[in-house]
């Protein structure tokens, strides 16, 4: 677990700011991708009967609409640039920036639906970005492992538990606004905890072959990622867009970040004031995802749920 990460590859004379300007422009547009498909892909599930069931049969009758399947090439996509920013920065630097995929997805979403983004949801967008990029300065340190150290085996634990307390007050929550901001916590959550295994997973890409092929990290990154995804699916037949996203992309980073730092000893540079300077900007962002949430302009009616279960556990 000694294995330090090189953030300017084998070369390693260029230093982290070299490696940290080829990272950001790779998850800027990893982010613009994702925004692509969960825009196309929010409108997909919308469009679903209303008698849609289980999560799982969610996804297969989403796979029977063209534009759903086209939508995962956008995602599939921005992993393969999110895996390779990854394999360059730090999980405290690559993730926050994946936030800024907000500013892409609203105008697709709006368009796509035939509205307008409003100057409020604007003005919070703004205001949620400004945040985790402030976020995001005052917590880039050092570049940590490669490799996690289960020592700090208690960071996931209590990711993972907030995954489960959030899944199920979301399934038992009638409204659809907090329903679809749970489940987009509970998608963000295993999504960050999706790139600290794919982290993981290309510091061995390295190694001779057996090495990554026998690591666990690998199947733990594809088995979050797909609960990520699918739980992302149940987030937006669940509710607005304005709901569900900003809460997956604002938790995926806070997940990371956690992680980062407990399991891969990233450093956060700074003393007391930097902490309550951090703790600060993180109370604005999430002020600033509530109030997204609430000012996207109310659909139809009945366009989430028309029965007092929530849809995605319905027989």
């Amino acid at each position: 677990m000694s294995c330090r990460h090189r953030w300017a590859g084998d070369g390693g004379g260029d230093g982290p700011a070299v490696s940290l300007v080829v990272a950001a422009p790779l998850a800027l547009a990893s982010a613009g991708l994702f925004a692509v498909g969960s825009a196309v892909q929010h409108q997909a599930a919308l469009a679903l009967p209303l008698a849609a069931a289980g999560p799982v049969r969610l996804v297969l009758q989403l796979a029977r609409r063209p534009g759903w399947l086209l939508s995962n090439l956008s995602i599939i996509a921005g992993v393969v640039l999110h895996g390779v920013a990854l394999s360059l920065g730090a999980l405290v630097v690559v993730q926050p920036l994946l936030v800024t995929g907000l500013l892409f997805a609203m105008p697709i979403s709006a368009r796509l639906h035939r509205t307008r983004v409003s100057r409020a949801q604007w003005r919070w967008a703004a205001v949620t970005v400004a945040g985790l990029g402030a976020f995001l300065a005052l917590t880039a340190g050092g570049s940590g492992h490669t490799q996690p150290d289960l020592d700090g085996i208690g960071v996931v634990v209590v990711a993972v538990g907030v995954m489960a307390v959030a899944g199920l007050v979301a399934a038992l929550w009638p409204g659809p606004r907090l329903k679809a901001a749970l489940y987009g916590i509970t998608s963000g959550t295993a999504a960050g905890l999706a790139a600290a295994a794919l982290k993981a997973s290309t510091g061995l890409l390295g190694q001779p072959g057996h090495q990554l092929l026998g690591s666990p990290y690998p199947y733990a990154a594809l088995a979050l990622g797909t609960v990520a995804f699918v739980l992302s699916q149940v987030a937006y037949r669940s509710g607005p867009l304005a709901a569900s996203l900003p809460a997956l992309t604002l938790s995926d980073p806070v997940a990371s970040v956690a992680v980062g730092v407990g399991l891969f000893a990233e450093q956060i540079t700074g003393g007391a004031g930097t902490r309550a300077a951090q703790a600060a900007v993180l109370l604005v962002t999430v002020t600033a995802v509530v109030a997204l949430a609430r000012a996207e302009p109310h659909p139809a009616p009945d366009a989430y749920q028309t029965q007092p279960h929530p849809l995605p556990y319905r027989a």
